[in-house]
């Protein structure tokens, strides 16, 4: 298997992880942080969802974390994948 598959798969593997932890911070958005329309809340489901802190309960705020780390990485391994498919 070439190193390119793996580090792909590897970050379309990450991207899951992400949309789970998304998933998860959705349903915690702050009850004071929602419109009636729910305009506020699909900020959470959006691909910069982790740098929408303030929209999320103290259970959601470590995943935030979680969320932009997740995101430097899986950027990180396309901008690699992209480096190894280019030679």
């Amino acid at each position: 298997m070439n190193v390119d598959v793996v580090v792909l798969a590897v970050a379309l593997l990450l991207n899951f992880l992400y949309f789970g932890i998304a998933l998860f911070a959705f349903y915690h958005v702050r009850p004071e942080k929602k419109d009636k329309r729910g305009v506020n809340r699909l900020f959470a489901l959006t691909l910069w969802w982790p740098f929408y802190a303030d929209l999320y309960d103290d259970s959601a705020a470590r995943a935030t974390g979680y969320g932009k780390l997740l995101l430097i990485v899986i950027a990180g391994l396309y901008v690699l994948y992209a480096v190894l498919t280019a030679r």
